[in-house]
């Protein structure tokens, strides 16, 4: 309150604005604090310490308040700026609230003559009336009232503070003291008036205290300064000098006198060196002399040039118009300042007028007229003008000659300057007006006249080369720097002490991946598996024993039965898994005292195993660790849990998603799971983000709001569940087996190591896992500590595909959730107005606006072409100039140079035959519409409207992306949206306009950055993502080796790449065609094209590393064919590669153990077929023996309704196989183990006429099985045919066992194998040793 009177007083005196220091004393508990406050050099402290800063800077203003308002120069201004707060009415408000009385009450009575009334104004406050000065105005007695009563109220307090003997209180605000002085003043009255009835009562009515300020009625006139006198005085040296020129008036040369009636009042607070100063409101005539004599000179524009001699002569034609008026006569000797003499008229140099005509104007009907300007001597050349027009302009030329000698211009009266500007204008409109009327300016011959405007013109045209490629090369560099900013920044990781007892600690989760990843693999079944289960669970018993004493850890070493898992979607189409004595770990955290915790559960999942071919450092033993990590910091937070959490580490998930199947068929727990989270890994550290969530939205939306590190994107999701990524996780389980809704995490680094021997801890970057487990500890807490959690995740909405959550995160900071029904209206608004717009210009546009949208169509449609087109061309060359079809996988950056800048070479070359015959077409438009237009600005004309048609061309494109995702309900079709959007509205900002008249101009570089911010912000960087990813994918392609031809991964790759520039780089591309870089760019995308072609064919980039190796398997087969006496085995090693290529380079090491490499043989794998590949039978006889062979027989074989047969399956020593089963002669089949049926008949899935039974268990998994097959109505008829046509028949069965041993003959492979191969391991793979076993269908 004071603070801002005392700033409002310092602004309106022109001084800086006060500034406040401050002493602190006392305890931390009971500071006390007294400031000093700093007014123009002179410094007020605060009379004593206050409870607080703000108190105590309040005080030191109020005591600065009140020094300045009892000076002299200041005490006016001061006063009324506190009067004119109106603060003393709030002050009076706040003293009546305190002592507990009604808020004051405020009367005005008027007095004095009609026309000059005065006010005066009483306030009752507690009963006590206050009367405070008269006023001209109700509010200004109001406030003059109120005024007086906290004047007599403050009177009243320093009374009663003087009296008593009680020590004064410092820290006490003025309020609280006056309020206290006014209740002993009313206490006192009453006590007085109770002990003595006749007593006389206090007074009620307080005189009005005289004040320092003069009467309203009778101001006395201030001879000094009011806010003024605390300036400092300028030295001499700085006054302006006299002027030398002086007036005639006596006035301006009086000396400076004081009025005789007036006195001059002494300044009680003078600066130094103070000067008088009198305010405005006090100005006297005898006044007049202080300002110090002034020239009064001509009106002069501020920038006219200096005045010139007059010219000789002024020639005024009449095909010309004249914009100068003669020299003006010099200046009588009455007069008593010099005039100004302006310029003279002279002749311009040459200039060629031209007509400005809109590009959309009709066509001119008048001929053209040619006018020439020269200096010296100006000839015209014209054709007759009308006759009319000519005289008027004559004629107004002539009085505008004589008006301007006989009177200057600037000493025109009004109504003279007034009709001489409008005449001139008249001239000019006229003159104008026939000039663009028919205008035509040919060059005088031997000259350029207007060779200046040509330039200019030429210089707007051609866009700088160097503007294009240092956009190009920023998008390019933010491009690569949003991709290592999203993906690449991950946390420090934190050691236990920086992260204490609750926060997730990196350093202690990466002692449980070192001490898993020292075991090697460890597959199911496998003794390495048991000691990864022992660790585990001793490392839950530790959680359990150093659990918070308020909650209850529980710890279950589940043992799992013999179960059947038949999944309908993705890689189990026409499956059936089967699984036996898997193991797991399970822990449950709950609070003791929440009884209702237990029903109500979260689930975070995850798995032990391995595949035999790697140590899992990042699938998943990277998963394990952030579990027992997170189980232990959340045995801390427990005790305020609503909500259960259950940890699983499973097994059985490398062999078909077994764990999680066998936990939520048989474990008790899994009954109260009420949502799940799922960790997985494709890769191999790196930001595990989400891939997979729903189908409720809820648990998006709060991971978006708690987390720490969000990272997710919604196209990840669309590109995992169509297909195109080949593989699943146990959130299929937990979704489609289950009903749980979750999120799906996975880290997606380095995918080229998925299941090789890479897959290593040294690969795994720092931070990694904090980023996990920061993320998921502010989830679930969040989660588990909610009251509301159950009705979440229970609630079943109408219409779930429109409450799917579609999300994304911008640059891991944060993430954008919405759903599909918003989704919806958005894409319903967006493709709705953008049909509106473009039907509303083509029906303004007519035909040509029509054959204009359709040419630059036609450019898209071209530039798609040519990118996919010459994109492709490379993809089919480089299996033929290099060693490997794919030479890009070690260095994924090799793309840019192969497919990157081909498509891009070829899109700018496609778009640019649209441009061409965009221009063609448009000149003939133009010719059309606005004929005799000069060459070079027609020319200009017509490039820049086709580089517009080409910008708006991208939105059709866009717009089509857009309808379509809109009808399928793709939920990444927000990228569609961002890059049309944006870029249209930064179009129409910048370029759009309203009328068809104006002509167009060129695209500012400003819209197209404006335009592309926003979606490369949130695209770049999951663009680059996703070409990683399809390149490490490409490690492991060829699911059936030699099924594929040698140039598909090079096609999916370069298509993409070609669809990510047409789509990204189309409205960067329209900036080219008109600038100065094309010759330059095709140069250099042709040149980068070569070099990288180069580098791969001569081997200057490997292909493959020892990070970065190629997937092969070496399997030592062995086969068997025929039945009983007759069956024939034979045996060899089978090299084959999931990668595409042939493995001429991997034989080079081989050559002693004599392989054999061709598509000569095929071998049938059962859940796969080797169709290329390598083989050798020398030495495969040691390693295995006979009896290991598995074996299938018949048992009985009979027909009733229906023919059935029961076939009895050995595998012998094999706790993994997998059977395939003939569905075009078998209808229906059980299967049964130890006498329990475990997949009853009913309708089995198929897949390519066969259906697969997957089997794998731990080491008391059993090994002998029946299978009872009911045949179709279709085999009886076709086993005639087979027999009487001699064909090899059919295979009724085909089992394939594998078992997890290397024979001599495979190690001696393996250890010759170069560096940069690695074993590629699977669920439907063999291991290293295989057998195989059929069962004809004519048995």
């Amino acid at each position: 309150m004071y603070k801002n009177q005392l700033q409002e007083l310092a602004q309106r005196s022109c001084f800086n604005l006060p500034s406040y220091s401050c002493i602190r004393e006392g305890p931390d508990h009971a500071p006390r604090f007294k400031a000093a406050v700093n007014f123009n050099g002179e410094v007020f402290e605060s009379p004593g310490f206050c409870t607080t800063l703000r108190q105590a800077e309040h005080s030191a203003a109020e005591v600065a308040l009140a020094a300045l308002s009892s000076r002299g120069p200041s005490h006016s201004l001061a006063a009324r700026i506190l009067d004119e707060t109106g603060v003393y009415k709030n002050l009076l408000q706040e003293i009546a609230q305190r002592v507990g009385a009604p808020l004051p009450t405020y009367t005005t009575f008027r007095s004095g003559l009609g026309h000059l009334p005065v006010f005066t104004g009483t306030v009752e406050l507690a009963g006590i009336t206050f009367t405070g000065e008269p006023a001209k105005s109700k509010k200004q007695a109001e406030k003059n009232a109120a005024m007086a009563a906290w004047s007599s109220l403050k009177q009243l307090a320093r009374e009663a503070a003087s009296s008593s003997t009680e020590p004064e209180n410092n820290d006490e605000q003025e309020q609280i003291t006056i309020a206290r002085a006014l209740l002993n003043y009313r206490l006192k009255e009453k006590m007085a008036m109770a002990n003595d009835p006749n007593a006389t009562p206090f007074p009620k009515k307080f005189p009005m205290l005289p004040d320092k300020r003069h009467s309203l009625n009778h101001p006395a006139p201030a001879t000094v300064s009011k806010i003024l006198t605390l300036l400092r005085r300028k030295s001499a040296s700085s006054n302006r000098p006299s002027s030398p020129v002086t007036s005639d008036n006596s006035a301006f040369s009086a000396p400076i006198s004081q009025p005789d009636n007036q006195t001059t009042r002494s300044q009680k607070f003078p600066a130094p060196n103070a000067a008088p100063y009198i305010p405005v409101q006090h100005f006297r005539l005898p006044y007049h002399a202080m300002a110090s004599p002034v020239t009064i000179r001509t009106a002069v524009p501020v920038y006219s040039a200096p005045p010139l001699p007059p010219p000789a002569k002024v020639m005024i034609r009449t095909a010309v118009p004249v914009y100068s008026a003669p020299p003006l006569p010099p200046p009588a000797k009455h007069q008593l300042y010099p005039v100004m003499t302006p310029p003279p008229a002279r002749m311009a140099s040459p200039v060629c007028i031209r007509h400005v005509v809109p590009v959309f104007a009709a066509p001119l009907p008048t001929p053209a007229i040619s006018v020439q300007v020269h200096d010296r001597p100006p000839q015209v050349t014209s054709s007759p003008m009308p006759a009319v027009k000519t005289e008027k302009v004559e004629a107004i030329l002539e009085e505008l000659q004589e008006s301007m000698v006989q009177k200057p211009l600037f000493y025109s009266s009004g109504s003279s300057l007034d009709s001489t500007l409008e005449k001139g204008a008249l001239v000019i409109c006229v003159f104008m007006n026939e000039m663009s009327s028919s205008m035509s300016v040919p060059r005088p011959p031997g000259s350029d006249g207007n060779s200046h405007s040509n330039e200019l013109q030429e210089r707007e045209t051609s866009r700088s080369a160097f503007v294009w490629f240092a956009l190009f090369i920023l998008l390019v560099n933010g491009s690569w720097a949003l991709y290592r900013f999203q993906y690449e920044s991950l946390p420090p990781p934190l050691n236990a002490e920086e992260a204490g007892k609750r926060g997730f600690s990196e350093v202690s989760a990466m002692e449980h991946v070192k001490y898993l990843t020292s075991l090697g693999p460890h597959p199911v079944g496998s003794d390495a598996l048991d000691v990864a289960l022992q660790y585990v669970l001793a490392e839950s018993e530790k959680i359990k024993q150093t659990a918070h004493w308020e909650v209850a850890v529980q710890v279950d070493l589940f043992h799992a039965k013999n179960g059947a898992n038949r999944l309908s979607g993705g890689l189990f189409n026409g499956k059936t898994l089967i699984y036996s004595d898997l193991k797991h770990v399970v822990l449950r955290i709950l609070p003791k005292y929440q009884a209702e915790a237990e029903d109500n559960a979260i689930l975070i999942s995850s798995h032990i195993d391995t595949v035999f071919s790697t140590e899992g450092a990042g699938d998943c033993s990277s998963c394990v660790s952030v579990m027992l990590e997170l189980a232990r910091a959340t045995a801390q937070w427990a005790h305020g849990f609503k909500n259960g959490v259950v940890f699983l580490f499973n097994t059985g998930e490398e062999e078909g998603l077994n764990g999680a199947h066998s936990f939520i068929s048989q474990h008790p727990w899994s009954r109260t799971i009420r949502f799940v989270i799922d960790l997985e890994a494709m890769g191999i550290g790196g930001k595990s983000s989400i891939f997979q969530s729903g189908p409720i939205p809820w648990a998006m939306e709060t991971f978006a709001k708690v987390a720490k590190y969000p990272s997710g994107q919604i196209i990840a999701e669309d590109l995992f569940l169509s297909g195109a990524i080949k593989s699943a996780t146990d959130f299929q389980v937990y979704r489609e087996v289950a009903g749980l809704s979750g999120l799906d995490f996975a880290y997606t680094d380095s995918t080229a190591v998925y299941h090789t021997k890479n897959d290593k801890l040294k690969l795994l970057k720092p931070g990694s896992l904090q980023h996990l487990g920061e993320n998921m500890m502010a989830f679930l807490l969040h989660t588990a500590m909610s009251s509301n959690f159950y009705e979440e995740v229970s609630a079943e909405h109408e219409g779930t595909s429109e409450n799917h959550a579609i999300y994304f995160d911008v640059l891991g900071v944060y993430m954008v959730v919405y759903r599909q029904r918003l989704a919806t209206m958005l894409h319903n608004s967006v493709i709705l107005q953008a049909l509106l717009i473009w039907t509303t210009s083509l029906l303004m546009g007519g035909s040509s606006g029509a054959i204009s949208l359709g040419l630059a169509c036609l450019s898209i449609t071209l530039m798609w072409i040519f990118s996919l087109t010459f994109s492709v061309i490379v993809a089919f060359i480089l299996p033929h100039i290099c060693s490997s079809p794919m030479p890009y996988i070690a260095n994924p950056w090799l793309v840019v140079g192969l497919f990157g800048s081909p498509a891009l070479l070829g899109a700018f070359i496609g778009q640019h035959i649209g441009f061409y015959f965009l221009q063609k077409y448009l000149r003939i438009s133009f010719s059309k519409r606005v004929p005799k237009l000069p060459s070079r600005i027609e020319e200009n004309l017509i490039k820049w409207e086709s580089e517009r048609w080409l910008f708006k061309s991208g939105f059709v494109q866009w717009l089509i992306l857009l309808i379509l995702g809109h009808l399928y309900k793709a939920r990444s079709t927000y990228l569609a949206l961002v890059w049309l959007v944006s870029p249209a509205f930064a179009y129409g900002l910048m370029e759009a306009t309203l009328t068809p008249a104006r002509s167009p101009k060129q695209l500012k570089i400003a819209t197209l950055v404006l335009g592309l911010t926003l979606p490369v912000l949130i695209s770049a960087a999951n663009i680059i993502r996703l070409v990683g990813t399809i390149i490490g994918n490409m490690v492991r392609f060829d699911r059936d080796p030699g099924s594929t031809p040698e140039w598909l991964g090079n096609l999916i790759v370069a298509i993409f790449i070609a669809v990510a520039v047409c789509l990204t780089l189309v409205y960067l591309l329209s900036y080219i065609h008109i600038s100065g870089a094309k010759r330059t760019f095709i140069f250099l995308s042709c040149a980068l094209l070569g070099l990288s072609l180069a580098a791969v064919s001569t081997g200057v980039f490997p292909t493959y590393t020892q990070d970065v190796a190629r997937a092969v398997n070496v399997v030592h087969v062995v086969e068997t064919t025929g039945r009983n006496e007759n069956q024939n085995i034979s045996s060899y090693i089978s090299l084959f590669s999931p990668t595409q290529g042939k493995l001429t380079e991997v034989v080079k090491s081989l050559r002693d153990e004599e392989f054999s490499c061709g598509r000569s043989k095929t071998l049938d794998l059962v859940t796969s077929s080797v169709r290329y590949g390598c083989w050798s039978s020398q030495g495969t006889e040691d390693g295995w023996i006979k009896s290991e062979i598995p074996m299938l027989s018949v048992e009985s074989d009979y027909k009733a309704d229906v023919r059935k047969t029961r076939v009895f399956i050995d595998t012998k020593l094999s706790r993994r196989w997998t059977l395939a089963i003939n569905t075009e002669h078998i209808s229906d089949f059980s299967f049964e183990v130890n006498s329990e049926e475990l997949v009853p008949e009913d309708n089995k899935s198929t897949s390519n006429g066969w259906h697969i039974i997957q089997f794998s268990g731990g080491k008391d998994s059993p090994t002998k099985f029946y299978l009872n097959i009911v045949w179709s109505n279709n085999a009886a008829e076709s086993l005639p045919k087979i027999q009487k046509q001699k064909m090899d028949p059919p295979y009724l069965l085909k089992l394939r066992t594998d078992v997890d041993r290397i024979t001599p003959k495979a190690a001696a492979v393996l250890e010759k194998l170069p560096s940069w191969c690695s074993l590629f391991g699977k669920s439907t793979g063999p291991y290293t040793l295989a057998f195989l076993a059929s069962l004809p269908v004519d048995f």
